[in-house]
């Protein structure tokens, strides 16, 4: 996955774990596993659940997005196949 920083330089980001179930940085893993808990809850009709995990998602992911200087993520076509 690609990224672009605040200084609008687009680079592509590095995994930064030795997990051997995914590419790119685990915080991004995570909120992918996070996303598809989120989908469960909707599906299942638990509305409360699903807001509650989607609302703990986003913050982590605007968090960790700050942290690295990220103003926007641009997938791959990869990445949006998954």
């Amino acid at each position: 996955m690609r990224a672009r920083l605040s200084s609008g330089e687009i680079i592509t980001l590095a995994k930064d774990c030795t997990c051997p179930t995914h590419e790119g940085p685990h915080w991004l893993h995570e909120d992918a596993l996070e996303r598809a808990k989120a989908s469960e809850a909707l599906q299942s009709r638990d509305i409360f659940r699903h807001i509650f995990t989607e609302r703990a998602r986003l913050e982590t992911k605007v968090w960790n997005m700050n942290r690295c200087g990220i103003t926007e993520l641009m997938p791959d076509e990869q990445d949006a196949c998954q």
